[in-house]
């Protein structure tokens, strides 16, 4: 982000999503990466997520990594998917450090809320 941010105004355009909820999401992204049929193990690995006690960079992905592995998924998969949810689109810190900072209640939240509204882009 820093290389993007000119400007004072450009850190808040550029990080929006750390301080303010997603309205808007990467429609092109959702419809290529985002599969209905996969709604459950994404509920699955935000169950996973929640039960993280030490909420830090190093835990979320040491779970997220380990769920990948546990469910066959590639980091195509899933990435892409967490990083749309979470900040609206492709942009942004790495994902688990932009999670580490939002905090466990918003990233849950993003991450529950997202999910619902992704079905509506097939």
């Amino acid at each position: 982000m820093k290389e993007r941010a000119v400007f004072i105004p450009d850190l808040y355009e550029a990080g929006k999503y750390f301080f303010e909820d997603i309205t808007l999401f990467d429609e092109d992204t959702i419809r290529k990466k985002w599969k209905p049929e996969k709604k459950e193990i994404f509920v699955n690995l935000i169950v996973k997520i929640e039960s993280i006690t030490n909420f830090t960079e190093q835990e979320i992905e040491t779970t997220v990594k380990a769920f990948m592995k546990d469910n066959n998924l590639g980091m195509g998969e899933v990435m892409p998917i967490l990083r749309v949810a979470l900040a609206g689109g492709l942009q942004g810190p790495p994902v688990f450090a932009m999670m580490d900072v939002l905090g466990k209640n918003i990233s849950v939240a993003r991450l529950h809320n997202s999910i619902k509204i992704f079905d509506n882009f097939h």
